[in-house]
């Protein structure tokens, strides 16, 4: 099954829903009948469930997202589910190993049955960093160099040396296997230039926005990937 095309359209748009599907006061959600919920958009046709990655709760910033860790919420829904595409928005890169990200990725695709979708992003909590030990600093290089291993790291028993997480000389793999191409998507910049998205991503994720500046934005993403010589690419925007 290609999830990824039944959201992904030229000329079409589609919509999904980001978990928490409440209204609540607050910066912590109740997370209560979530899993009705699900079902129920299932039902009604929205293309996706997405879920977001939030280490930690910061009072300060207001928002603790889903609260659940990413990867075991999505296999929970899942499991509540029959269909609709599970998409991250967005994993943390430089937050979270590439090699356990790749293992929980082809651990989702495998038992969802190709529903996987997922979204990457550098974090916009600097307040997080030092409790990974990591320098917000060097957060595009850490991006990038998590986003191509992960990549190399879904082929079989593969040789990749990456910079800033560990190599692999081809003697040893990941499992289980998924036997497709899993779509990554980045959100906003992480740091990167939209040429180099346009080019080693399958879309770009971008932030609410006035419709002028959505326009202004699309225009920006087709010329870049006109750029890199790509063919056409979705474009996705919270709101």
């Amino acid at each position: 099954m290609n999830t990824f095309k039944t959201i992904a359209k030229k000329g079409k748009l589609t919509i999904g829903l980001v978990f928490p599907i409440e209204s609540y006061t607050g910066s912590i959600p109740k997370m209560e009948n979530q899993e009705k919920l699900a079902k129920r958009s299932e039902k009604l046709g929205f293309k996706a469930l997405w879920f977001r990655d939030v280490p930690f709760n910061d009072p300060n910033f207001g928002d603790a997202g889903q609260i659940y860790d990413p990867w075991i919420y999505m296999t929970h829904i899942m499991n509540h589910t029959k269909k609709i595409a599970l998409a991250t928005g967005s994993i943390i890169l430089p937050l979270r190993h590439p090699v356990h990200t790749v293992k929980s990725i082809q651990s989702l695709q495998v038992l969802s049955k190709g529903r996987l979708i997922v979204g990457t992003a550098s974090g916009d909590r600097a307040i997080e960093y030092p409790a990974f030990n990591q320098n917000l600093e060097n957060k595009s290089e850490l991006f990038r160099d998590s986003f191509s291993y992960i990549k190399a790291l879904q082929a079989d028993f593969p040789k990749y040396e990456s910079k800033l997480y560990g190599s692999t000389n081809g003697s040893i793999d990941v499992l289980p296997k998924y036997n497709d191409k899993t779509p990554m998507l980045v959100t906003g910049f992480s740091g990167q230039s939209l040429d180099w998205i346009a080019e080693h991503s399958d879309g770009w994720i971008f932030y609410p926005r006035s419709f002028p500046f959505l326009k202004n934005n699309i225009d920006h993403w087709q010329s870049a990937l006109d750029k890199t010589k790509q063919p056409w690419k979705p474009y996705m925007q919270s709101y």
